[in-house]
Formats: structure tokens, sequence, C-alpha cells
């Protein structure tokens, strides 16, 4: 019997480890766009009519108060 040349395995990360690899950059991402004022629509807009305070966000995603 010869031997047949195998294909050499690729390392194969665990599920686990990509999934946490993933969910920092996201954080990274998330974390760059609210330091450049951007908003997530992580929460609804504030809009208050006795003061008449209002966020807007405008074409560009940032966020905009008054």
């Amino acid at each position: 019997m010869s031997k047949t040349n195998s294909i050499p395995k690729k390392d194969k990360k665990p599920a686990s480890i990509l999934k946490y690899s993933l969910l920092r950059q996201i954080g990274y991402v998330h974390r760059l766009s609210r330091e450049h004022g951007l908003f997530l629509n992580d929460r609804e807009l504030l809009s208050f009519d006795t003061c008449g305070l209002l966020e807007y966000v405008d074409i560009k995603g940032r966020l905009i108060t008054y």
C-alpha cells in the first residue's frame, strides 16, 4: 500500500473564539462611532416638548441636539 498525499488540514478555531473576536471588533467600531458623534440607533431619540430639547440624526449619521 502506498501512502496517498493527504491535504493538510487547516487550523480550525473554535466557534467561541471567532464569536469573541467578532464581538471585540464590533465593540471597537461601536466605540469609534460614539467618539465621532455618530448615532448607533441603540436608543430612542430624545424629544421634550416642555423645554424644546430635540435630537436629530443628520444624513451622515451624526447626532444633533438642539
